[in-house]
């Protein structure tokens, strides 16, 4: 090996050091950070813990006229603030514009209700409703009292 190539393969090693070097002070300080903002609250069944917040998110897809006014519209009904993004569903493999609206709330049972509601007046045969990472779908024989239910017996 002569001196050029020793001198290559110096710098190439320092650089990858540096990038190395660089990783692991990223990861320690993510993981620092996390460890300072994520705090678990115990909570369980012989506690009485306030209800707290959650993001849920709903999942509805429509080709009605008009169908994202009137969605917004439902939501508004009862949440001034909320997330919503156009996206693209298939269901059934036929495709039709969809939302996914996600919005915090404490209680469950108004989310569910109005995921029946969105499932009425567009007229669709189910909504789909994400909380903690479990699917639930609401849909004219799931009344929104049996999805509570279920919501609640797979958090208890």
């Amino acid at each position: 090996m002569n001196v050029n190539q020793k001198a290559a393969l110096s710098f190439a090693f320092r650089q990858n050091n540096i990038v190395v070097n660089l990783y692991q002070s990223w990861r320690t300080a993510i993981q620092s950070l996390l460890a300072r903002t994520i705090i678990a609250v115990p909570c369980g069944p012989d506690t009485h813990c306030p209800a707290a917040p959650r993001v849920i998110s709903l999942y509805v897809g429509s080709s009605a006229e008009n169908a994202k006014e009137d969605l917004i519209n439902i939501i508004r009904e009862n949440f001034e603030s909320f997330t919503m993004i156009d996206t693209e569903g298939f269901y059934r493999g036929q495709y039709e514009p969809a939302w996914l609206i996600k919005l915090t709330a404490e209680d469950i049972f108004l989310v569910v209700n109005i995921a029946e509601k969105i499932r009425s007046q567009l007229k669709q045969e189910g909504v789909g409703i994400e909380l903690d990472g479990h699917y639930f779908r609401c849909t004219a024989t799931n009344a929104p009292s049996h999805v509570f239910h279920q919501i609640t017996n797979q958090h208890s």
